[in-house]
């Protein structure tokens, strides 16, 4: 890395520094994230503070790297920290193949700060469930996300939907694969509904729908399924 330090009087500080083949294990660390980045780093910071503000600012691009073994191709965006929040601005993770996301907003490291994180994504090939879940052996299909996350580290809400496409996935505890696969989950102020969630097994058809409540991550307190199958 490069870039220099001034010093601003006793306790004040300014800061301006470029490196590469930095570790990108960073950003999980910065922005206190639940999953790791893997790849090595570009990125440019700026900060300047004193004893009772400090702040954060700069890029970031991390090139043919993987998000908890999922391979991408480019993560990039601008990101500043100030006052126990990491804000991006153009942030996107994509593989040209597979899926492309883009966020923005703000996520709070102090668990008393508020949070306001916005994400969408289109995900071209569901392939990537193999490896995100290692019960499954193979899984196709495409997917859409919306995704918000609000409130405070204490006491978060999301909102959001999911929609799963045509989907097909096989598991080592099934005989048959599922086929035909078509789900619509929504997240409304912290109630998750599957509103739709159809498909095949063999001869058999299947519709489930349901609600739980999100509360952090913790395991929640109950879920409320409806299954309803028949033949061909």
């Amino acid at each position: 890395a490069d870039g220099e330090v001034h010093k601003r009087g006793k306790y004040e500080f300014q800061v301006d520094t470029y490196g590469s083949s930095l570790p990108s294990e960073i950003v999980s660390s910065v922005a206190n994230l639940p999953f790791r980045v893997c790849g090595m780093m570009e990125a440019h910071v700026r900060g300047k503070g004193n004893e009772n503000s400090k702040s954060l600012s700069g890029t970031i691009a991390v090139r043919n790297g993987a998000v908890h073994n999922v391979d991408f191709e480019l993560l990039s965006g601008l990101f500043s920290v100030v006052n126990g929040v990491v804000s991006f601005e153009q942030l996107a993770l994509t593989s040209s193949d597979k899926f492309k996301i883009t966020a923005k907003g703000g996520i709070a490291i102090d668990p008393e700060k508020q949070n306001s994180f916005r994400l969408s994504g289109d995900i071209i090939d569901l392939k990537i469930l193999s490896k995100l879940v290692p019960e499954i052996d193979n899984s196709a299909g495409d997917a859409n996300i919306v995704f918000a996350l609000e409130g405070t580290g204490y006491n978060p809400v999301i909102n959001g939907r999911i929609d799963i496409n045509d989907g097909r996935i096989s598991a080592k505890k099934y005989i048959e694969p599922i086929n035909n696969l078509n789900i619509c989950i929504l997240a409304n102020d912290n109630i998750i509904s599957i509103e739709n969630a159809n498909g095949r097994m063999g001869d058999a058809v299947f519709d489930i729908g349901g609600q739980m409540v999100f509360s952090g991550l913790q395991s929640p307190d109950a879920i409320h399924l409806r299954l309803t199958t028949g033949g061909k």
